[in-house]
């Protein structure tokens, strides 16, 4: 079959997004949704591996309101749209050990399974992933809680998981911890009372509140989940002193240094 569109009315978030299991065009005219077209790029396998192991289930966590769900249906999303004013270039494409940040993400999240992922990035790059669609925002430089709406108008499942291209300390197990969830409530980590948004699953119920945000020029992602949390949409993850480095971002030259080249 042909490429099949799939249009999303929401508050024009996203426009339009391919459906993953069509063959990939070779060129879009779209200026909203954009494939690499350089396979040659990546050496890894199609997405879609049956071969990618399964992490054994990791059981719930207790004093929760809300039951538990074992692998639930979930999508997920690499946020890779920032502009990397610090970091001087891309932070998507910055290569550790002959692998983008953005190839190491995917590699974090395929482990888990998603029914679908793709990248909520920037228009016109050619990410070196050919197998993962782009989801630009319709309203660019409303950071990361836009990426979140985009990417949340586009996927088909109740529950997206969301992962910054750049906090690459992360690890499927923690990733999976954040699934044990039912599919009307949020979850993330809460360090020091600050929440920790970008490693985090969002239910899609949680979208008319965040395109309220974004309506009023709200873009604070800690008073967004404060208010989800206050009304039940969203609980925190107690996170443990060797956990808090997985929240690391990478957001400079020396930040990148020192994690390529550890003391």
């Amino acid at each position: 079959k042909g490429a099949s569109l799939r249009d999303f009315f929401s508050t024009g978030t996203l426009h339009v997004i391919y459906n993953l299991t069509a063959p990939k065009p070779q060129h879009s005219t779209n200026p909203q949704l954009q494939y690499s077209n350089n396979p040659t790029h990546s050496s890894h396998p199609p997405f879609h591996n049956s071969s990618i192991p399964t992490i054994p289930p990791i059981p719930p966590i207790h004093h929760s309101t809300h039951p538990p769900i074992h692998s639930p249906a979930f999508s997920a999303c690499i946020l890779a749209g920032g502009a990397s004013r610090r970091m001087g270039q891309d932070k998507a494409l910055i290569r550790i050990h002959g692998e983008s940040l953005l190839q190491r993400q995917l590699d974090v999240i395929q482990q888990l399974q998603p029914m679908e992922c793709f990248i909520s990035g920037q228009s016109g790059v050619d990410y070196g992933i050919e197998e993962l669609p782009v989801v630009v925002d319709a309203k660019p430089g409303q950071g990361p809680m836009a990426g979140i709406a985009t990417a949340l108008s586009a996927c088909r499942t109740p529950l997206l998981l969301v992962l910054a291209v750049d906090m690459v300390q992360m690890t499927p197990g923690w990733l999976q911890k954040l699934l044990q969830i039912d599919e009307t409530c949020g979850r993330a980590a809460r360090i020091d009372g600050r929440w920790e948004p970008l490693a985090a699953v969002y239910p899609k119920t949680l979208l008319p509140r965040i395109q309220e945000h974004l309506s009023k020029g709200q873009f604070a992602l800690q008073k967004l989940l404060d208010e989800a949390h206050a009304e039940d949409q969203f609980e925190p993850i107690t996170v443990s002193g060797e956990e808090k480095k997985l929240f690391t971002n990478l957001n400079t030259p020396e930040a990148l240094n020192q994690f390529m080249h550890p003391s």
